[in-house]
């Protein structure tokens, strides 16, 4: 997650009250970590119920989620599943919890459409040449 559009934001608002994440670059963060476990199973499993809380329409009940799916991948006693519960936790919980639908009602999960764009718009504006 780019921390300087946050910076920037909070320098002329003073303050950031949500801050909605892609979910399409969540998961790309999320598989690039998910490589480190070889049992294809497990990483499977694992992302599958991260999908599974994405989909959660509440914070409450996603707050209640994560603690479920801490506690059930913690149990495993697998130092590389815990390495990466502890990298979820942090980085995708108590840092960048912006990801599930119920965090920001209405508004896309993906800005994949947006920068689908961004090749013909520099191509238009002939940006850097």
């Amino acid at each position: 997650a780019s921390g300087a559009i946050t910076n920037g934001f909070i320098n002329v608002f003073n303050v950031v009250e949500k801050r909605i994440m892609c979910w399409f670059h969540v998961t790309k963060n999320i598989d690039t970590q998910l490589n480190a476990i070889k049992d294809k199973k497990m990483k499977a499993e694992l992302r599958r119920d991260i999908e599974f809380m994405q989909l959660i329409k509440n914070e409450t009940i996603f707050d209640a989620a994560i603690k479920l799916f801490q506690k059930k991948w913690k149990a495993k006693e697998c130092p590389l599943i815990n390495n990466f519960i502890d990298y979820f936790i942090n980085e995708w919980y108590m840092s960048n919890k912006g990801w599930f639908e119920g965090f920001a009602i209405g508004c896309p999960s993906s800005n994949n459409a947006l920068e689908a764009t961004n090749p013909c718009n520099k191509n238009r504006m002939k940006i850097g040449g």
